[in-house]
Order: C-alpha cells, then sequence, then structure tokens
C-alpha cells in the first residue's frame, strides 16, 4: 500500500491510495492538521489505536499479515526549506 499526498494549498491538497502499483483511491483533502507537540493522530504502522480510517473495523485494530517493507517519502519540491516548513506547520491562523 502506498498513499501520495499532493499539496495543493496551505494545509490542502489530494491523497492518493495505491495497492501494488494500482490507484485505488483518491480525494481532496480540503483542511490539514497543523503538526504540534499536542498530536493526536500518531502515525501507526501495522496497528491503528486511536482513530479507523474505516467503519469495517474498530480501534484498537491490529493488522495480522506480514508487513514486507515501509517507506515514508517526504519530498516532492525542486529545493526544500526546512525553517520556512516548520513555520508553516506551527503558524496559528
Amino acid at each position: 500500500m502506498r498513499a501520495d499526498f499532493i499539496k495543493t494549498d496551505s494545509l490542502q491538497g489530494v491523497v492518493r491510495i495505491y495497492a501494488n502499483g494500482v490507484k485505488i483511491g483518491e480525494g481532496e483533502i480540503t483542511r490539514t492538521g497543523r503538526l504540534g507537540l499536542g498530536l493526536l493522530e500518531p502515525l501507526d504502522i501495522g496497528r491503528d489505536r486511536q482513530t479507523p480510517v474505516s467503519d469495517l473495523y474498530e480501534c484498537p485494530f491490529e493488522f495480522t499479515g506480514k508487513l514486507v517493507r515501509v517507506e515514508v517519502l517526504l519530498g516532492g519540491r525542486d529545493t526544500l526549506d526546512p525553517l520556512a516548513e516548520l513555520d508553516e506547520l506551527l503558524a496559528v491562523e
């Protein structure tokens, strides 16, 4: 499985979900959360401890299959200014 987030504006974007390299879903995210010390929803791999992404299961949920590889790739821009990114993530509207 893979999920790509394509930023379209500040705190907005499109997410595309792939399974075995084939796109199986896409949706618009009209508002994402800001990163901060009070992050309530962690990035869980192989389990979901808080908020299910589907009504097909309840949390806490543990994946019982075998994960062969997990990759988290950040980027998509020719240049990346970490301080500017942090300022944007922590900005108060």
